[in-house]
């Protein structure tokens, strides 16, 4: 997953923006044109910048041509600048459908005054730069006047917070990532994902879209959980029966989509259960299993290193025995989860992208060590078998460790306990 940009505080702004050297967006005629005349309007204002903002500062940065400008003003409004450059506008030597409209009457827009219009084939917006402000009572915020970088970090993505200084013909970062993400193809928003998403949810399909336009990658890993999954359902090996032991297929596939939350496990578990339970209102059964997942991660993953790496001398079967019975009736579905959320984690740190289902060349290490603990004699009998004789020392309280033996052998065949091997 990618990590959380911190958020900012309003309190340490710049002053002056810092341009991005070396990114040089080359003005179009009918741009140019449009340019020369927002700047004589501008010197009527004192003191007034002009960005232009959003798809078009990050279309053109791709090679995509655009014809549709956001503008961003410092210090007066869009109406305002609007009714001037009306005036300007209304030159013979300058063809122009121009139209205003002022949000008086919403509420949430009162002092946003914005303007729009067609001058020069190109599809125009005005607004001043914007900042949110939160009253406490509601998620809505009211919108007031802002800097530059108040602006930037309110919107959607990274790379939908490129600005595009008028005057000095520059492209300006100023969340720090905006470029670094449009050349890696990365969708990212520029404070915390949940605040940005929570604000106004229709973000999300708007980030795909943008996404899907711009041809970024969809996250690598994550149909690496998918495809290892569906193709161990496949076949009849151990590692998948043991897999399908007690779990139901709906269960699984669940807890595949959960894998990229393995990451956050120590430092936010009870969180991301609640979370990941509340995405898709997961029953009560699906979510007791992803936390007890999270919370054995460590020690599912250790048993099965212990019994990989030691292939020439199987460690006790008590130890493995006592780690199974503490993870529970869920077990075999826990393991499944682990293993998912490895191969989740190997194509994170892999070179290669993998672009759709599961790679083998990153599966098979895996499978190879998941297949050593599935196969591991005694299997699946130990945690039947300790749970009975747990009930059996509730019930014979004053018997020894002989007595137990001599218990266990006399249920060695309804318990699925193997001959030999020191039982």
């Amino acid at each position: 997953m990618e990590p959380q940009t911190k958020r900012i505080k309003v309190d340490s702004v710049q002053e002056e923006p810092m341009a991005t050297k070396g990114r040089v967006i080359d003005l179009l005629p009918a741009e140019q044109l449009l340019r020369e005349l927002l700047l004589e309007c501008a010197q009527h204002f004192p003191g007034l910048e002009i960005w232009i903002t959003g798809g078009w500062v990050r279309d053109r940065l791709l090679g995509i041509p655009s014809s549709d400008l956001d503008f961003a003003l410092s210090n007066v409004t869009g109406r305002r600048f609007g009714q001037l450059l009306e005036d300007l506008s209304a030159r013979t030597e300058i063809e122009a459908n121009y139209r205003q409209k002022a949000a008086a009457n919403d509420k949430k827009a009162k002092k946003l005054e914005t303007a729009g219009g067609k001058l020069f084939g190109l599809d125009i917006d005005l607004v001043n730069l914007r900042k949110e402000v939160y009253d406490g009572h509601s998620r809505t915020p009211e919108m007031e006047f802002g800097t530059p970088e108040e602006d930037a970090f309110r919107r959607d993505a990274t790379i939908n917070s490129l600005f595009f200084h008028l005057g000095k013909q520059e492209v300006v970062d100023l969340t720090g990532r905006g470029l670094e993400d449009l050349d890696a193809k990365i969708m990212r928003t520029p404070l915390d994902p949940r605040q940005t998403f929570m604000d106004d949810p229709l973000r999300v399909l708007r980030l795909i879209r943008v996404g899907l336009s711009n041809s970024s990658p969809w996250p690598a890993t994550w149909p690496q959980a998918s495809g290892l999954l569906g193709r161990l359902l496949k076949d009849d090996s151990i590692l998948c029966k043991m897999i399908q032991y007690e779990a139901n297929a709906d269960y699984l596939w669940t807890m595949a989509a959960y894998t990229p939350f393995a990451g956050l496990r120590q430092a936010m578990l009870r969180q991301i259960v609640d979370e990941a339970t509340m995405a898709i209102r997961a029953p009560a059964k699906i979510s007791k299993l992803f936390e007890s997942a999270l919370k054995n991660f460590d020690s599912i993953r250790t048993i099965v290193d212990t019994i990989a790496l030691q292939s020439e001398k199987s460690p006790p079967r008590s130890r493995i025995g006592m780690a199974i019975r503490s993870w529970g009736a869920t077990w075999t579905t826990q393991v499944t989860y682990v293993m998912l959320a490895e191969a989740v984690y190997a194509a994170q740190t892999s070179s290669s992208l993998v672009t759709s289902g599961s790679s083998p060349s990153l599966d098979e290490p895996l499978l190879t060590r998941y297949s050593a603990f599935a196969g591991f004699k005694g299997g699946q009998f130990l945690k039947t078998a300790l749970d009975g004789l747990l009930a059996w020392q509730f019930d014979h309280a004053e018997s020894g460790i002989e007595d137990a033996k001599m218990w266990l052998l006399d249920r060695r065949e309804s318990l699925g306990i193997p001959s030999g091997g020191g039982w």
